[in-house]
């Protein structure tokens, strides 16, 4: 209890709260890290996004974890949050994309080469060998 005081005095206290979140935020949602025990650093090269079948990332939801970061930044007690996970599960909790910064990137996320204007897509995108195009069809540039 003593702890969970001090980061509540913390939160009130400060000027401006960032949060920043790992793999840990969502092995309760069955996504596996990187690094443990079951990471996918111990098996070989994944050849699907983080060990799920991409279809299936689409149905994974938030933890309450991502949801209790997004009452903190709902009600202004956390401006902004960076992950590095790619998952897309802070945006699903209602964060909107200016107050996430997906460090490694995100797999819902195509960006057009040429105007690069990022989208944030409901389901995971394809990968850029299909040469899907920017939904500006004055730019026409080359989505990734």
């Amino acid at each position: 209890e003593r702890k969970l005081d001090v980061l509540v005095a913390a939160l009130r206290s400060a000027s401006y709260t960032c949060v920043y979140t790992g793999a840990g935020v969502s092995t309760s949602a069955n996504i596996p890290d990187f690094r443990g025990d079951n990471g996918l650093n111990n098996k070989p090269i994944p050849m699907v996004v983080l060990g799920l079948k991409e279809q299936d990332l689409d149905f994974v939801m938030p933890t309450y974890s991502h949801m209790a970061i997004a009452k903190l930044v709902n009600v202004g007690m956390v401006k902004f949050v960076a992950t590095s996970n790619h998952d897309g599960l802070h945006h699903k909790s209602g964060l909107s994309p200016e107050c996430v910064s997906d460090v490694f990137g995100n797999a819902y996320v195509e960006e057009c080469l040429k105007c690069r204007v990022r989208r944030l897509r409901r389901v995971i995108v394809p990968t850029s060998m299909l040469g899907r195009k920017c939904d500006n069809k004055e730019c026409g540039g080359r989505l990734h």
